[in-house]
């Protein structure tokens, strides 16, 4: 067994190594981690906001939302979708029946006769209260801007632990602002859908993932204003099948060794944990280095915890692969899902085959889910087990790197006494330092 310090002398050694072969062998298999985006809208959801989901006044004339899309948001093929609206959707009132006007894209009725009006009001035949002996019409087109709209977050992937969606509404006008929210996907519900607001309000919304049928459903939240409209994406995912992309941070202490893309594709079923790394899209899982993959346990107390392993063949690489011996590795994750959803923790890797104990790496782990359909489940099968050869003797460095021992460590060794056939014995060098 190699002395501590010798070990230590050689520990640059060996990661060095390991790198030179991974990117020499399957270097070129690196992707971009994060995958194709997604979007969670229906395919035939037609309403459309700013690209920065902000909305501006200006355009299109009524009580509804100013510059509103004309479109039904429901299904291409025109059937409605299941919503919290209480009336049909218009732009403006003659897109409404007998005793209804367009206020903030939702047909409507406040009265039914001058009882149902304040003060001296009367009831229109649209279902209005107004001024008496007013002509009932729409408000004119807006023709200058007087403001906008912004809600923040425009995006969010519920899972069945999320009982609450929280969104912030940012009225950026000098006047309070009305707002409806319409709300499609099983798993949501409001309270109070309209409301109003001076600068800054809070909607919050319920989630529900009781009754849902298979692993995930659409959602997304709809925010009639009279500065536009918005679209927040609120699809909701059950369970831990999926895929995840995310990142390694190799290092030790403060000091930063490096980070690496991985993404997975992670089956669960009453706890058991079973995955399988993307070699696509992982830097420093080429496929041609051989399948990565394993076993692991979730606990709603202790989080998720897996433990990955990949053996790379003597013969992996060809003339590439310098070491020319099997080398195994060992990444054993703790992670803790955050309040987000995702998946943060430690790692620690172990790499078999270089010295003739393992090398010991450590790092932390960030995972999110990837937004692509996983594929079919899959059997991992039974991995094949690390290497148990020790090491008697070192690689030679030069077959490697171009560089040799006879710089200093030789001149030190021969000091040391060392015989010229035991130079490269971990005896020598245990001696030698």
């Amino acid at each position: 067994m190699l002395h501590r310090n010798t070990f230590l002398a050689l520990c640059p050694i060996a990661p060095v190594a390991l790198i030179a072969l991974v990117s020499q062998v399957g270097c070129q298999g690196d992707r971009d981690p994060s995958g194709p985006s997604t979007s969670s809208k229906e395919p035939g959801d037609l309403f459309d906001p700013t690209p920065d989901s902000s909305a501006a006044a200006g355009g299109a004339g009524g009580e509804g939302p100013s510059g509103a899309a004309g479109a039904n948001p429901g299904d291409s093929d025109g059937t409605e979708q299941p919503s919290t609206s209480g009336g049909h959707y218009c732009v403006i009132s003659a897109d409404c029946g007998r005793g209804e006007f367009c206020d903030l894209g939702e047909c409507i009725s406040v009265c039914e006769s001058d009882a149902d009006c304040e003060g001296d009001r009367a009831c229109s035949e649209r279902g209005r209260c107004i001024e008496a002996d007013s002509e009932d019409r729409d408000p004119a087109p807006v023709t200058e801007k007087v403001g906008t709209v912004t809600v923040n977050p425009t995006s969010v992937r519920l899972t069945e632990d999320d009982t609450k969606l929280v969104l912030t509404l940012h009225n950026q006008s000098a006047a309070p602002l009305a707002y409806r929210v319409e709300l499609m996907g099983p798993h949501l519900a409001i309270a109070e859908p309209r409301g109003e607001i001076d600068e800054d309000g809070i909607l919050s919304i319920d989630v529900d993932p009781e009754g849902l049928e298979g692993l995930e459903a659409f959602g997304t939240v709809h925010i009639y204003t009279e500065l536009g409209n918005l679209v927040v994406d609120a699809p909701i995912r059950i369970g831990m099948t999926d895929t995840y992309q995310g990142v390694l941070r190799y290092g030790s202490g403060a000091v930063p060794f490096g980070n690496a893309s991985m993404f997975l594709e992670l089956q669960e079923h009453n706890g058991d944990v079973e995955v399988r790394v993307d070699p696509i899209r992982s830097l420093l899982f080429p496929e041609s280095l051989g399948t990565a993959g394993g076993r692991g346990i979730y606990t709603v107390s202790d989080g998720l915890e897996f433990t990955i392993t990949q053996r790379v063949d003597a013969a992996a690489g060809g003339d590439a692969n310098h070491l020319a011996r099997p080398i195994g590795r060992s990444l054993t994750f703790a992670l803790d899902r955050t309040t987000e959803g995702n998946w943060q923790g430690d790692f620690e890797e172990r790499i078999y085959g270089l010295l003739e104990n393992p090398v010991t790496l450590h790092g932390t782990a960030f995972f999110s889910r990837a937004g692509t359909e996983p594929t079919t489940s899959f059997e991992l099968g039974e991995f094949d087990d690390m290497p148990s050869l020790s090491a008697a003797y070192l690689p030679d460095p030069n077959a490697a790197f171009g560089w040799s021992w006879k710089t200093c460590e030789l001149d030190a060794r021969q000091a040391a006494g060392c015989a010229a056939a035991d130079i490269n014995l971990p005896s020598c060098i245990a001696s030698t330092l």
